[in-house]
């Protein structure tokens, strides 16, 4: 439930990209989107966090499975990475090879931030004691994958085509931009294989910049892609959008390698970077927020800020 709630808050509601008063005032949607919401988390992020235990994944091989996370929830459930017409796409009118191009980083560095890394460092948190330990067997992957094949078959026979006919649009099936998603996938799939031959144990490794300033380069390279696509497309043109998009995927990469590396990366400094990150997010979406969905914020984020500080808290022992 938490690798489908946390994501929920964090991702959709805070966001204000799932309006909670929206879902309360249609019931049909509320009873089918909102499951198919928590599968399309809750599934590929619990496969993906036993598959870090497994294979010892660090942060960087979390970070960068989180692409693909971004590519499948996008791809193939939301449409957003393809669809012209789809609600939210700020950039869907820059449009090549059947993707929205200058939309396709924004979204997909999210997920690997906030959807991915961020969710399963708190549910490890949680949990300290397991996370080298597997907790699915193949009877659950197998189960696993059939929800989550029946939600696909949901979203794109039923839920995505409902939307496209309500904006008066139908979408036709292109599949160049699903098998240019696919070499994306394979990618950085490579850039994980290379990553868990490179890795070290957590705290061990080379010296670096106080992890203050890591976490200011991770925070601002969050805002390059959005900015660099109002530029480009003001001034510029695609040439230095893909220039630009390509030099923010490198800066996060090495940012999450440092944070493997680095010694001085304690809970408690985590702690304080994720809050104030979560806070700010809290506080600029209440405008855009709708009232019910401003209070299921403002509670969601308090349980998480509460918990986290119990999590980092030493505590006596009894």
């Amino acid at each position: 439930m938490l690798f489908g709630l946390v994501p929920l808050l964090n991702a959709e509601i805070l966001t204000g990209s799932t309006s909670i008063d929206a879902l309360l005032a249609n019931p049909i949607l509320f009873l089918v989107s909102l499951p198919l919401v928590l599968v399309t988390y809750a599934i590929p992020l619990a496969i993906l966090c036993d598959l870090a235990a497994r294979f010892r994944f660090g942060l960087r091989t979390i970070f960068l499975s989180g692409l693909i996370y971004g590519v499948v929830n996008e791809g193939v459930f939301a449409k957003t990475l393809i669809a012209p017409y789809w609600p939210g796409v700020q950039f869907g009118n820059f449009r090549f090879l059947g993707l929205n191009i200058l939309w396709l980083p924004n979204i997909l560095i999210f997920h690997a931030v906030i959807s991915t890394t961020v969710t399963i460092l708190l549910v490890r948190s949680l949990w300290p004691d397991r996370v080298s330990k597997s907790f699915l067997e193949k009877k659950h992957y197998v189960g696993l994958g059939a929800v989550l094949s029946v939600a696909i078959v949901i979203t794109n026979v039923v839920l995505v085509p409902l939307v496209a006919k309500s904006l008066g649009y139908s979408p036709p099936f292109e599949p160049l931009p699903y098998f240019l998603l696919l070499l994306l996938s394979l990618s950085v799939a490579l850039l994980i294989r290379k990553s868990l031959t490179q890795r070290s144990m957590f705290g061990i490794g080379r010296a670096g910049l106080p992890t203050a300033t890591y976490v200011l380069l991770g925070g601002s390279i969050f805002i390059v892609p959005t900015v660099a696509s109002h530029i480009a497309l003001a001034f510029v043109g695609a040439w230095l959008a893909g220039a630009i998009i390509i030099l923010s995927g490198y800066l996060f990469y090495m940012y999450y390698i440092t944070l493997d590396f680095d010694p001085k990366l304690t809970k408690r400094k985590t702690f304080f970077a994720y809050s104030t990150l979560i806070v700010i997010v809290l506080l600029v979406g209440f405008g855009g927020r709708q009232p019910a969905s401003n209070l299921v914020a403002v509670v969601g984020v308090a349980l998480e800020l509460f918990f986290g500080w119990r999590m980092t808290t030493p505590r006596a022992p009894r």
